[in-house]
């Protein structure tokens, strides 16, 4: 994974210095841990504690929160937790991405399983996996010049979105 992330760099390093180095706080390491997320959660985190605050987004737009907003955002309340067309019931959200409106990109959980998810308005599936499946995505379209930027963005643009 890291000479993808080189390959940012060597694209956008502007861009690529929006992330910051791995948190080394240990009481969110064990705290991250004790849920029991999906290994590329962490290792995701293990390179990266999120992005700048004035970042709008490396990946597409959408900023990797740091790991204490990831753990200090995480959505319990059941009403809010139902992907309501599909009629499912979550029990946790961990959000991992979220976007300039209000969308985040994270896992839920349900039982002992965990989904690749979005939030909005509900919680849904995420055409994506995993944080590594989105990540995949990400830098495929990166290889073949699909992003670029903007004066006054401060992140990655999909040229398909503009």
């Amino acid at each position: 994974m890291k000479e993808k992330f080189n390959l940012l760099h060597d694209k956008f390093p502007e861009i690529s210095n929006l992330l910051r180095p791995p948190t080394t706080d240990s009481t969110l390491l064990v705290k991250a841990k004790s849920l029991d997320l999906p290994s590329d959660y962490y290792d995701i985190y293990s390179m990266f504690d999120g992005e700048e605050d004035d970042s709008n987004g490396v990946f597409g737009l959408h900023k990797l929160l740091p790991l204490s907003e990831s753990l200090a955002k995480q959505i319990t309340d059941k009403d809010e937790l139902k992907d309501i067309p599909n009629k499912y019931q979550y029990d946790l959200f961990v959000p991992v991405f979220k976007t300039p409106g209000r969308q985040m990109i994270g896992y839920a959980k349900h039982g002992d399983e965990w989904d690749f998810a979005e939030y909005d308005i509900w919680l849904s599936k995420h055409q994506e996996e995993s944080v590594n499946g989105f990540l995949h995505v990400f830098f495929d379209k990166l290889e073949k010049d699909g992003y670029t930027t903007e004066d006054g963005i401060n992140g990655l643009i999909d040229i398909d979105e503009m």
